[in-house]
């Protein structure tokens, strides 16, 4: 039976590349969608619609703009999980020689 706490750093390594890919795809995306315009130019009609259509433009902006930050807040998460494995893999090795100094080599 095993005590304590274990982490698969490899899945985890694996994991934070995958953040990193996601957020990098999520940034492209919102990019397309803040080229492609507002998409109420498309109604062809400055009249009735005009103040519809300068309504519905400034909620697609603000949309857009409210999801660009989440790209890098996904890229983020990517790299803290990085670095987080690369901090475990630091803190076991010294574990183990500190274990092997403590116990003459015994424990390891």
């Amino acid at each position: 039976m095993s005590f304590g706490l274990s982490i698969a750093t490899e899945a985890q390594t694996e994991n934070a590349s995958r953040m990193l890919v996601h957020g990098e795809d999520y940034i492209a995306a919102v990019q397309r969608l803040t080229e492609r315009g507002c998409g109420g130019d498309l109604w062809g009609d400055d009249g009735l619609f005009g103040t519809i259509r300068a309504t519905y433009a400034e909620c697609t902006q603000t949309g857009v703009q409210a999801l660009s930050h989440l790209g890098g807040g996904i890229s983020a998460t990517g790299e803290g999980v990085a670095a987080t494995v690369v901090n475990i893999r630091a803190a076991e090795d010294v574990n183990v020689q500190n274990a092997a100094r403590l116990h003459g080599g015994t424990w390891v």
